[in-house]
């Protein structure tokens, strides 16, 4: 007999999502003591359940839990709503196992959603009509792997399928709590991609309009780049490039802010939100430098212009290819963000935080907390600076500790849950959320917090974590993020540390792997991971947490979160946040007694070819610093004795690319630049990423 097959696929994990925790587990405790309410069903499918405490409970066929008609004085989602779906299981999973087990197995089939879609208001329709118009670009996860779920990616929203059977259970981040545009889109980008998904786990997808697919070919024919304002913005940024390679970012702001407010003008106009992000970044970074910003440093700010270089040089390749019928990797449209939409809201959010950064400048101070949200593990970040307050004796009085955010003190927030239905995220990360406390709850961080986090963002070992990190886009290519490439790793066992006195630095040495430990020995060459900490004045007691955090014989640590590279065929760990097995350490806001560092190495010594690659590196920062034009014959001298060094060691690629450049800097025309000078840097992180000693 046919029954409600949608409710026999929502698991307790999906009930979760839907709803919340806490209602999951007092309805699964109701029906494993027996109180399960008596379900009625009706011949149109609609179900009812009457509970003890006198509430009744009704769903029709075809809605979702939030639909669901309850008589208890809950606004929302409540404990009713969840108790019926488990009570419905409890008494029909073995009667309907037959269709049940059929269809489970079953792939899904995205198409199958069409009919309920056509059912939707117009309104919601037109909105995702639009949205697809701006060839928005979604990333699908089969749920093949860790999720289990289909999951769509969209710029703003994260949307994960729960049912095969009914699209009402599909879940969105964004505050409606019905379908919305954003599940809409994400079962076109499924539906398109049927086939390519087979193939790869993972798939980006530029969604077609399901008006006109004439007229949606007919346009994804063209090239982006192939518009008057397109061209005036790539003009505007080869202006601006190459005046910064060849005055220096040491020059008058004004000179630099004209021709940035053109750029930025020009992408505006187009759409192109990652290019808006890159240059407000770079506009920042150049603010930085003339303050005289911890936030600031040469090589940082060398990454920000060869990659929005980089990402340009990118979307136009992938724009050609598209333009003749190729299928590219990634849509030109998604390297520069077109059609993403600055800020969404959200519903009922989870945060849960991964550390925290400091920063000062001449005068201000600011601090950037970092959470990541559970369901879709997206990394977040709460931003907030404030005047320096004066101090007699020292100038300055470093009152970060004793401030407030969101109406908590920077301390508990720092190390804290935050459960919030008045949440606002922005496309590159940023959150904001009201203090009050009807709309958000904040919690202290427990030794268990971190226990459900997945992949991506929580990795079993070292080795799985450069496995991921070798296998991802290059950072031009990924969305435009205020923070990237920051993971959880276990700790496994201390190997050894030591701390370089010359660059303020102290280095630990570790084993990360959640294998047993009779598998430990096998495992150890390939889970080595070097965390590496500078001492901040900002955060005086940092490295101090750190080391007491780490070399704890009694509360050992469990867990360590962080920003990741892969440097020289090694994985390095910037850390933020240290778990064990009793307690939580925010590296730069806890305090802790001195340590004693007295075991001195020198974190300078490196390979020949590290070294080459590391006066490459410095040689081009400081040309962007303080301009090529200024360099004369020294840079000549340095750029050929490097390029034969280089050769020397097999990468005669980038050796003949390095005399590129001189030989256009020397020359009247100076076009190819900036292109040249970025293929050198990209060359430089690769092979400092992939070589392998």
């Amino acid at each position: 007999m046919h029954k409600r097959i949608d409710l026999l696929e929502l698991s307790n994990d999906a009930l979760v999502a839907l709803s919340n925790v806490g209602f999951v587990k007092r309805a699964t405790k109701e029906i494993a003591a027996g109180n399960i309410p008596e379900i009625k069903i009706q011949d149109d499918l609609t179900l009812s359940a009457q509970f003890e405490d006198g509430h009744s409970v009704q769903l029709a066929d075809g809605k979702g839990l939030r639909e669901a008609n309850c008589t208890c004085p809950a606004s929302g989602m409540c404990r009713h709503r969840v108790t019926l779906v488990l009570a419905y299981q409890a008494t029909y999973q073995e009667t309907d196992s037959h269709q049940a087990d059929s269809d489970l197995t079953n792939s899904w089939s995205f198409s199958a959603f069409n009919d309920q879609i056509q059912m939707l208001p117009k309104s919601i329709l037109n909105k995702a009509n639009k949205l697809v118009a701006n060839r928005i670009v979604v990333q699908l996860d089969s749920g093949k792997m860790a999720k289990e779920v289909p999951h769509a990616k969209l710029p703003m929203c994260d949307v994960r399928f729960f049912s095969k059977n009914n699209l009402s259970h599909a879940k969105c981040d964004c505050i409606e709590e019905r379908i919305c545009e954003h599940i809409i889109i994400a079962v076109w980008a499924f539906e398109q991609a049927n086939n390519d998904l087979s193939k790869a786990e993972i798939l980006s997808v530029e969604v077609n309009c399901k008006n006109d697919a004439n007229a949606v070919q007919n346009e994804l024919a063209q090239n982006i780049f192939e518009n008057q304002t397109a061209q005036l913005l790539d003009n505007s940024l080869s202006e601006l490039f190459l005046q910064l390679w060849m005055e220096g970012s040491n020059q008058p702001q004004s000179i630099l802010e004209g021709l940035l407010s053109q750029s930025i003008n020009y992408a505006q106009k187009l759409g192109w939100y990652w290019i808006i992000e890159s240059l407000i970044e770079i506009r920042a970074l150049i603010n930085d430098q003339h303050n005289r910003s911890t936030r600031y440093h040469p090589l940082i700010f060398l990454e920000s212009i060869t990659n929005l270089t980089a990402r340009v040089l990118a979307a136009k390749q992938m724009a050609n290819m598209a333009s003749q019928s190729l299928l590219p990797k990634v849509p030109a449209s998604d390297i520069l963000g077109l059609g993403i939409k600055g800020e969404v809201k959200l519903s009922h959010t989870k945060l849960i935080s991964l550390g925290t950064k400091l920063w000062s400048d001449e005068q201000h101070e600011g601090v950037k907390l970092l959470f990541i949200d559970p369901d879709t593990h997206a990394v977040l970040n709460l931003i907030k600076q404030w005047p320096k307050i004066e101090d007699d004796e020292s100038g300055y009085k470093n009152t970060l500790s004793t401030r407030k955010l969101a109406g908590t003190s920077l301390n508990k927030l720092a190390s804290s849950q935050v459960i919030t239905n008045a949440a606002k995220r922005l496309a590159n990360g940023m959150i904001e959320f009201k203090s009050n406390k009807q709309n958000t709850t904040i919690l202290p961080l427990s030794p268990t917090s971190w226990d459900l986090l997945g992949e991506p963002i929580r990795q079993p070992s070292a080795n799985a974590l450069c496995s991921y990190l070798n296998q991802s886009n290059p950072d031009f290519i990924r969305p435009k993020q205020l923070t990237d490439q920051l993971f959880i790793l276990p700790v496994t066992h201390v190997l050894d540390w030591g701390w370089d006195a010359a660059l303020h630095c102290l280095d630990i040495k570790i084993i990360s792997t959640e294998e047993q430990s009779d598998q430990l020995h096998e495992a150890t060459v390939d889970n080595i991971v070097h965390i590496q900490f500078k001492y901040d004045p900002i955060s005086p007691n940092a490295v101090d947490v750190l080391a007491r955090a780490m070399f704890d014989e009694i509360s050992k640590p469990k867990l360590i979160s962080g920003i990741a590279k892969l440097k020289g065929g090694k994985l390095y760990l910037e850390p933020l946040a240290v778990i064990s097995e009793t307690s939580v350490h925010v590296l730069c806001i806890d305090s802790a007694k001195p340590f004693s560092l007295d075991k001195f190495i020198d974190l300078q010594q490196q390979s020949q070819i590290e070294c080459i690659l590391t006066d490459i590196e410095e040689a081009l920062a400081r040309c962007l610093e303080t301009g090529i034009r200024y360099q004369n014959n020294k840079l000549r001298n340095e750029l050929t004795l490097l390029s034969k060094k280089i050769e020397e060691q097999g990468f005669s690629y980038l050796a003949n690319q390095i005399l590129s450049v001189l030989e256009i800097i020397f020359s009247e025309k100076k076009d190819l630049l900036t292109k040249t000078l970025c293929i050198v840097h990209q060359q430089i992180r690769l092979i400092n990423q992939r070589i392998n000693h």
